[in-house]
């Protein structure tokens, strides 16, 4: 998307690029095997990263939103698990709750707005403060 994009943010003077990373990306998950994911969204900073410094003398902005465990169609099987992580992950969420679609959603929100007209490189976690407590 940002390839199709860019062409058109720079002729523009500008824009905002949000991608959606994970905290998978700057920890290890303790309740399954995540490598995979978290070095796909490790690429999605370092993508972020590098755009800020190519995209910022054209006026485009690119931030991150990092994602926690988030209720979806997907995930609910094993949130509802009785047998899963799924209690031990949320009882270190310092919220005590699962990320809901909206709470990632106005965070995209956020960084896509002239609300953060001088936010470049940032990556917020949307995890409930899990990310402070390991």
């Amino acid at each position: 998307m940002t390839r199709a994009a860019w062409p058109h943010l720079v002729a523009g003077g500008g824009g905002s690029i949000v991608n959606i990373a994970s905290i998978s990306a700057t920890r290890g998950a303790f309740f399954m095997p995540q490598n995979a994911h978290g070095a796909a969204k490790g690429g999605v900073l370092a993508l972020t990263y590098q755009l800020v410094v190519e995209g910022g003398p054209h006026g485009i902005r690119v931030n991150a939103v990092s994602p926690a465990m988030t209720e979806t169609p997907h995930t609910r099987p094993l949130l509802a698990d009785p047998d899963g992580p799924a209690r031990a992950i949320r009882d270190r969420v310092p919220l005590g709750r699962w990320g809901q679609p909206r709470d990632v959603a106005n965070a995209v929100l956020f960084l896509a707005s002239d609300e953060s007209a001088h936010v470049s490189g940032a990556n917020i976690p949307v995890d409930g403060g899990a990310a402070v407590v390991g």
